[in-house]
């Protein structure tokens, strides 16, 4: 019944379990009368007589196709989203609240400057953050595990390499009976949209300056013809003030 592409490893791992006189565990493929494939876990330990001697063995098959297709579509399920967070650059994080054991995934630690499968303490997450990021994030935590309330924050952090990055972190937390067991989330380096909503903010806050010193009359009105703004020499002339 063995598979014939798995015949030959199964009879050297047995010969060399004899030979060591250590339990037989492996792994392979069996064909069955129909010719369907199965992959099986074999388990075998020698009995032995009175005087030491193997007088044979006794083990234990068991069917583990189901458990193995099921890892393998796991597997191809997180390199999946693993992929798209790249891309987008989201990653993932988990708190199991029974253990209080983090789990990230692998673009939430390329985001820290950590090896993709760090697996961080929820003391050395939280030391990334400033003191005030710390305590926004830390409340926000708090109150979605109390009451289930989700929360969507921005605040800044330091990577472990010394970058000085904003971060975006969107959670929220499963109960049981009442009690929270499970707080998930989302996380993302919106550093490039922090610092270009502070560069448009300094170019407005320019431009109107320019606008209201300018030496011309200026002014802007809407649809209906009510003013929007005016330039200081606009008030100069016309003699109102900035208020009226």
């Amino acid at each position: 019944t063995l598979h014939p592409d798995d015949r030959a490893a199964v009879f050297d791992e047995w010969q060399r379990s004899a030979e060591a006189n250590c339990e037989f565990a492996m792994e392979f493929r069996v064909q069955r009368h129909d010719t369907t494939v199965r992959q099986v876990r074999s388990l075998a330990r020698a009995v032995l007589g009175e005087n030491g001697t193997i007088t044979g063995y006794v083990g234990t098959v068991e069917d583990v196709t189901e458990a193995r297709a099921s890892e393998a579509r796991l597997r191809d399920s997180e390199a999946f989203l693993d992929r798209t967070g790249r891309v987008a650059g989201i990653g993932g994080w988990e708190v199991n609240l029974m253990d209080n054991t983090l789990t990230w995934s692998d673009q939430t630690c390329r985001i820290h400057d950590l090896e993709p499968g760090h697996k961080p303490t929820i003391e050395e997450a939280i030391a990334f953050y400033p003191q005030e990021a710390r305590d926004t994030l830390t409340h926000a935590f708090e109150l979605a595990t109390l009451v289930g309330t989700p929360y969507d924050i921005e605040v800044p952090m330091v990577t472990a390499q010394g970058r000085h990055i904003w971060v975006r972190a969107i959670g929220e937390v499963t109960f049981d009976n009442g009690r929270a067991v499970r707080a998930f989330g989302t996380f993302q380096d919106i550093t490039w949209r922090h610092d270009a909503e502070i560069a448009l903010r300094d170019s407005n806050h320019l431009l109107r300056q320019l606008y209201e010193q300018t030496p011309a009359m200026m002014h802007s009105i809407d649809s209906d013809g009510l003013l929007l703004s005016v330039s200081d020499r606009w008030l100069e002339t016309m003699g109102y003030l900035r208020e009226e």
